[in-house]
């Protein structure tokens, strides 16, 4: 699992260093798309995964892994910012 756990960190990392390239949104046609991916999909297995796990709604389930996830890119986020921080002040000095 604790491998699991970093390719998943790396994961939010690199996608966050390099999004992809976007050009002007077609917000419908984008959730259109993600709904229909095999990557949305899954994460629906997880929440119904969770849900039967833990004895709790699905809705609840959803819930609970968003918030997760939304925390670990929170924390990396300030990570990165503090850390680019950090080199901006180191070349100064």
């Amino acid at each position: 699992m604790e491998e699991l756990a970093r390719l998943f960190n790396t994961a939010l990392l690199s996608t966050r260093a390099n999004p992809a390239p976007q050009q002007v949104p077609d917000l419908a046609a984008q959730m259109d798309a993600l709904m229909d991916s095999q990557a949305y999909r899954s994460l629906l297995e997880c929440v119904r995964d969770h849900a039967l796990r833990m004895g709790i709604s699905e809705r609840q389930a959803a819930e609970e892994l968003v918030v997760a996830f939304r925390g670990a890119d929170r924390i990396w986020r300030h990570y990165l910012e503090r850390e680019g921080l950090s080199r901006i002040l180191e070349r100064e000095s």
